[in-house]
């Protein structure tokens, strides 16, 4: 879209802090229930658990009760199934509004009312 053609809209650039390991683990499993039901009993099998445990270069052990797992090939795919439901609400309260996301980098376009 030109600028010249919403002369009146402006944009609002989020990206959101630690997001990866921050994100539900629980809504994103029920997100991508919804998308790619075939992947949820492996994927709840692994983050289903409640906590994944990590490893120190030192030796100590600690867990992560929240957010998907660094590295994981599935991590991206769980937390845009997560951040999908929450766009897509936010799509229909303002309707008006134009979202493009990638992954935490979310950019919002519009009227300076409804950003």
């Amino acid at each position: 879209m030109e600028r010249a053609s919403r002369p009146d809209w402006g944009v609002l650039v989020v990206d959101f802090r630690n997001a990866f390991n921050s994100v539900s683990r629980k809504h994103a499993l029920e997100a991508m229930r919804k998308v790619f039901p075939e992947a949820w009993p492996f994927l709840s099998g692994i983050y289903g658990g409640g906590s994944l445990p990590y490893w120190t270069t030192a030796g100590t052990v600690f867990e992560a009760h929240t957010g998907v797992q660094q590295g994981d090939p599935c991590g991206p795919v769980l937390h845009a199934c997560a951040l999908q439901l929450v766009l897509l609400r936010l799509a229909t309260v303002v309707p008006d509004l134009r979202i493009c996301a990638y992954h935490d980098d979310v950019t919002l376009l519009g009227t300076p009312e409804t950003l």
